[in-house]
């Protein structure tokens, strides 16, 4: 079973603390091609920054994409709102997203053990940087939870070591905020959704596509996806009894007969992708009919945006 499931991802910020600045600016110029970085040498100005920006985040906890519902016996659940995950896209703000912190241990205002456990209570991963004389330190964090990844200072392979932790700690960052939400969608509509099957495939779409952010549209696995230049696109995913149900209601209100003929042999579907598509009458459905392939258990179609 797959486990790197996320309903979001975009590019991040990483904040990078050392109170030796000539090495913080090294690093910042190494990595602040690839990433959004930005760098304090005062550990108390980084935490008062990082507090100021938690106060109001976007996605500081999974619940900001929840609704409540209310069942038939009148106890609340819980919905995923999928418009607030899609608006993230459009929310200029969200670059300013503080997902993974890079800080050194051995700083003399506050080390960097203490430092992290100040941002216990916020969902940001914390990478910490050490000396060889502190790895015992170091480990004993690691395994209380207090850091979630720490590496050597000046090995020859440090800065390889720090991007490609850096990465890890972005993808968990939006996986374990994406996983409480699993258990708001129907079992049987997201059993693909975890499967390895589905999650190769959807790599392979965003690798081909080159996008650097994407969110999910729907419990199916559909997802709006952006690439660099800000081009955008959908990846659209349909399942048998959907499709089954497109061929009902076309032939009981009256499609176009090649229309109804293509959604029978399941060699294209109407897709939907905003609300003036479900308004459509079921006798236009030519103008959102989509040629659709079949992978796995599901269908799928990769779209231009609009």
């Amino acid at each position: 079973m797959a486990t790197d499931f996320k309903c979001f991802s975009f590019k991040s910020k990483i904040i990078l603390i050392d109170d030796n600045e000539s090495f913080l600016n090294s690093l910042n110029f190494k990595l602040s091609d690839n990433y959004s970085i930005e760098t304090y040498s005062n550990p108390y100005q980084a935490l008062d920054e990082i507090a100021l920006h938690y106060h109001e985040n976007l996605i500081s906890t999974s619940h900001n994409f929840l609704s409540e519902i209310e069942n038939e016996d009148d106890e609340i659940g819980y919905s995923v709102d999928f418009s607030r995950i899609v608006g993230l896209s459009e929310n200029a703000n969200r670059t300013n997203t503080i997902s993974v912190i890079v800080v050194d241990y051995s700083m003399p205002l506050m080390n960097g053990i203490e430092f992290c456990k100040k941002l216990s209570h916020l969902p940001i991963l914390k990478i910490m940087l050490t000396g060889h004389a502190d790895f015992r330190l170091a480990v004993d964090a690691f395994n209380n939870g207090v850091i979630d990844r720490f590496l050597v200072k000046d090995t020859p392979f440090m800065l390889e070591e720090i991007v490609n932790g850096i990465d890890a700690m972005q993808n968990l960052f939006f996986e374990r905020l994406s996983y409480p939400l699993l258990t708001c969608f129907s079992s049987k509509k997201e059993s693909h959704l975890l499967s390895k099957e589905y999650s190769e495939h959807f790599k392979k779409i965003v690798c081909e596509l080159n996008a650097i952010e994407f969110y999910l549209l729907n419990p199916l696995g559909s997802y709006l996806l952006v690439c660099g230049n800000g081009e955008k696109f959908y990846f659209m995913v349909l399942l048998d009894n959907q499709l089954d149900e497109y061929i009902e209601l076309a032939m009981d209100m009256g499609a176009q007969p090649d229309v109804v003929s293509k959604i029978i042999q399941k060699t294209h579907a109407p897709v939907f992708m905003d609300e003036m598509d479900y308004k459509l009458p079921v006798s236009d459905w030519e103008r959102i009919l989509y040629p659709i392939q079949q992978t796995h258990n599901y269908y799928y179609c990769v779209l231009p945006g609009r």
